[in-house]
């Protein structure tokens, strides 16, 4: 992690006299026992009195974590590709942003899916960050779901989003569910023929 110092710290160099306030990253932590670099580049403080994990977040990327935790964030993007930065991530934050927020449509439809999926994406972040196995699955899984939704950035309009929006959701159910589910039936089908 690289601290940037606006003032007499630039040099990197704390002479005699000086204040050094500006080295405070944070104050109210209690007892802590450590302080550790995240796989998502930020510092994490564990704090034994107060039974929490901090979560140091720099000024610069204030603004896109306080949006996820506000539910505008994709929490399961971030935790595969370990940062908010990721371009996979940020796609996904300029079709919300761009497309889907700047329509009414859009933004009725990102309304209910947030309900949706911030029930229980915080759990498979949890997972994919406790996992490296499950987090590769989580990649594969991801992957054909992210090329699909990068057609939503074609749309402008209201009657485009939905148009766009209805051809994705489409192409994700046959992707997820039909050919999964034609190949087990397939699979069933020629064990019963061998019995």
């Amino acid at each position: 992690m690289v601290l940037n110092f606006s003032s007499f710290l630039q040099d990197n160099v704390i002479n005699k006299n000086e204040s050094m306030d500006e080295l405070i990253i944070g104050t109210g932590f209690g007892c802590v026992t450590d302080i550790e670099r995240g796989p998502d580049g930020f510092l994490y403080v564990v704090s034994l009195s107060k039974g929490v994990i901090y979560r140091i977040i720099p000024s610069v990327e204030a603004t896109n974590v306080i949006d996820s935790e506000n539910g505008g964030g994709c929490l399961i993007a971030t935790a595969t590709y370990g940062s908010e930065m990721a371009p996979q991530v940020q796609l996904l934050r300029e079709i919300r942003d761009n497309q889907l927020m700047s329509t009414e449509s859009g933004a009725s439809f990102m309304s209910g899916f947030n309900q949706l999926y911030y029930s229980f994406s915080p759990y498979i972040a949890d997972m994919e960050r406790e996992n490296p196995v499950f987090k590769e699955m989580v990649k594969i899984a991801i992957t054909p779901l992210l090329t699909s939704l990068s057609v939503m950035s074609m749309a402008d309009s209201d009657q485009e989003i939905i148009g766009y929006g209805t051809g994705v959701i489409l192409m994700n159910l046959g992707m997820y569910v039909a050919i999964p589910g034609m190949m087990i039936y397939g699979i069933s089908k020629t064990r019963k023929a061998r019995f």
